[in-house]
């Protein structure tokens, strides 16, 4: 029988519970901490969200610490992402500053 994950995509001790406050994202939520894929993305993410957050609503492509843009849709960003860095993890995200946690199983998404 496999081990069941514990990894939870949850601060310690969050401010509202069952919510990401993206401004308290920290990479050691993360499976992997800062070498986790997409940390790099996540924390850019963080640091530009009261820029991106002008575009609240709207899904923003991160590659490493470059912002692409933001799009109405994920199926533009993804094409966009796609147009300009090919098959490259990226993070397309909609924009929000506070986003309930989703769980599969016993990981937090």
């Amino acid at each position: 029988m496999g081990k069941r994950s514990t990894h939870k995509l949850t601060p310690t001790t969050p401010t509202t519970p069952g919510f990401i406050d993206w401004r308290e994202f920290d990479p050691s939520w993360l499976p992997g901490g800062e070498q986790a894929t997409l940390a790099t993305e996540l924390t850019t993410y963080r640091d530009c969200l009261d820029e991106l957050l002008k575009h609240k609503g709207r899904f923003v492509v991160i590659q490493g610490q470059s912002i692409l843009g933001h799009y109405r849709d994920r199926r533009a960003a993804l094409a966009a992402a796609h147009d300009e860095y090919g098959a490259v993890p990226v993070l397309i995200k909609q924009i929000v500053e506070m986003e309930p946690v989703r769980r599969l199983g016993n990981v937090a998404l």
